[in-house]
Order: structure tokens, then sequence, then C-alpha cells
């Protein structure tokens, strides 16, 4: 029986030139039954394997202006099997991914649904924007695979983002007392690939703070965009409410969701009735 050993290191492998630099390093290790090597055969393997690794040959691919969004050479994301009773992690790709059940590689085919939270968009719907509650409040226990509130919401973005057709354009806000977005801090095409580090950051964001929404609804506002998922678990005040809205000008659709608790469903309607959008809770 053949046995190879395979000593790779793909770390920090940054551009071509440090690739050929540091070609893949593959040692051989023959050996039959009696533990003896087989002469003939090693020598011939051994020519073979010491032979440098060419590099992968360039594809001309359009991405969005920050390079770290979809990365350049894309892993698959391992597969991993989770036991029956075991606590499936909402705070690394692979257990996102066991939940959201989506499929192993990094080809994807984006239906152009962009559903978020049972809500689907519409066809003129070009640019899509997420603002996501992230405060304390949502790591409350939630009666799903995903076992808070923040985790489902991270499971439902891996799937909506997913779905996206490679046309359409997308942001992710996350708000607590602070406002962050996604990098590069503005919308981006989908495309083809996926975003591995737009997933990984999901993925290792942590729920914290205060609900102060207003400045990702500012934000969101300035990006034109043709539709706003504004999800929270929290009592929302009705100024900021309204101010968004005189800012949205009617122009973009806002669907609102509650998640876990109604405490803001009056509000949270209003603002659906007044901007084209539709209301929902998810217990």
């Amino acid at each position: 029986m053949i046995t190879q050993s395979i000593d790779a290191t793909w770390t920090n492998l940054k551009t071509e030139e440090h690739f050929q630099e540091t070609p893949l390093l593959i040692k051989p290790e023959v050996s039959n039954q009696s533990g003896q090597p087989y002469s003939s055969s090693y020598e011939s393997l051994q020519q073979i394997f010491n032979q440098p690794v060419s590099p992968a040959p360039q594809v001309d691919v359009l991405l969005p202006a920050d390079p770290l969004l979809f990365a350049e050479n894309p892993t698959p994301v391992e597969a991993h099997e989770f036991g029956e009773f075991a606590e499936v992690p909402t705070n690394t790709i692979a257990g996102i991914w066991h939940l959201a059940g989506l499929g192993d590689g990094i080809d994807r085919y984006g239906a152009g649904s962009g559903g978020f939270m049972s809500r689907e968009t519409k066809p003129n719907d070009q640019r899509i924007v997420y603002v996501v509650d992230a405060s304390a409040s949502m790591n409350h226990q939630h009666d799903s695979a995903a076992k808070t509130r923040f985790g489902r919401v991270k499971v439902e973005l891996f799937r909506s983002i997913e779905s996206l057709s490679p046309e359409q354009e997308f942001c992710v806000y996350f708000f607590n007392e602070d406002s962050t977005v996604m990098s590069p801090g503005y919308c981006v095409m989908r495309g083809q690939d996926r975003p591995m580090k737009l997933y990984e950051w999901i993925a290792t964001f942590r729920a914290f703070g205060q609900t102060q929404p207003l400045a990702s609804l500012e934000a969101c506002m300035r990006q034109n965009p043709d539709l706003v998922y504004f999800l929270t678990d929290g009592l929302i005040s009705r100024r900021d409410l309204d101010k968004a809205s005189r800012l949205n000008q009617g122009k973009a659709r806002i669907c609102t969701i509650c998640i876990g608790s109604n405490s803001s469903e009056k509000q949270l309607r209003e603002l659906s009735e007044m901007n084209q959008g539709t209301f929902t809770f998810v217990p």
C-alpha cells in the first residue's frame, strides 16, 4: 500500500511572487507490507513529487472596491458533522453554514430572491440594505437551533445574501450604541463568488450595548437603497423612526421586523406602512 504524507502550508500566501518562492512541499512515504520501500517505485515517485507546484492561472474577475470582501482564492467551507445533541456555534462560518443548510464549496448561483426573515424582494429591488440590531438583548435565548436571537439573525443573513442575484447590490449595518457597517462601507455588487471575508465578519460579530439605530438608519438612507430590512428586538424611539422616514422621502421600501419581542410593533408597523413596506413578527 502506498501512503503519501503531504506537508502543505497555505497561510500568508499574499501574492503570486510569494507563492512561487514558497512551493508546496510534498514528501512521499512509500512502503509495502514488510515495511521496506519499493526502490523502483520510490525513485519515480520522488521525481514526480519533488517538482515545484505551478501557480494557479490568473482569472480576470470584477471585484468590489475592497479586495477583502471577496477572497481572491476562497476555500470551501469544511464539512463538519455536528452530533445530534451538539450545540452548533453561531460565531463560526461552519456553524452558521450548517444551520442555514447551505451547500459546501465556493460556487453559488443566486436566485435573486434576497428574502430575509420570510420577506421577499421585488424585481426592481436592485440595492438592498440590512440594518440589524446587535444590542445586548439580542443575546436572549431563542427557540431555534441557533439558540439566541442574534444567532438566528446571522443564519438568515447568510441565507439572504446567498440568494441575491449577481447583479444586485447590498450592504449590512449592525447597530447598538455604535453603528458598524461592513467593509468597504457602502453597497457592493453581489457577484458570483461567495464573500467569505464578509461571512467571517458576520459570524464573529458580538452583540452588546444599547439599542440606538438612528446613526445606522441615517447612513443607510444616504446610499439610496431600493429596499431596507430593519430588524430589532428593542423599544425604538418614534422620533428616530420619524427622522428615518423623512430622510427616505418615500424612495425605498422599508420592511420592518421584530424578533423575540414586539415592544416596537406599533412604531414599526407605521414606519413600514408609510414607506410601502411590510411588518413581520418573528417569535
